[in-house]
């Protein structure tokens, strides 16, 4: 992308989603991700590469948790860095074909944003 919106440069990724049942609604949940990220100089491309790790749980019959920590490597050569974070979020799916979520994120390092609270809205159709 260009300067107002973008990094400069090219970049890529590839993440690799997986999700294992445990039974009785519990699942595992790990999304390993690594990039070509641009460098902050805009001229040329380093590792960057993360890893969430969740633990998704029954709360209610149309009430579901989930639990992650992240570890978040960029190598960028002016400067790496590490960010580390956990998470707790809620689903609520009053119809088979709605669901509202809210959740909170934490920072767990000073790398790392303190905090952020989101809310979504999903419909399928």
């Amino acid at each position: 992308g260009g300067n107002a919106i973008g990094a400069g440069d090219w970049g890529s990724g590839v993440t690799l989603p997986v999700s294992y049942d445990l039974g009785k609604s519990f699942s595992l949940q790990l999304t390993p991700q690594l990039a070509a990220a641009v460098d902050s100089d805009r001229s040329g491309r380093h590792a960057a590469y993360s890893v969430v790790a969740g633990l998704g749980f029954p709360v209610a019959s149309s009430v579901s948790g989930t639990i992650e920590a992240m570890a978040v490597r960029d190598d960028d050569p002016a400067g790496p860095t590490t960010q580390t974070y956990a998470s707790l979020s809620f689903g609520w799916t009053p119809l088979k074909d709605w669901q509202f979520d809210v959740g909170g994120v934490a920072g767990l390092n000073r790398n790392s944003t303190d905090a952020e609270l989101y809310f979504g809205v999903s419909r399928l159709f």
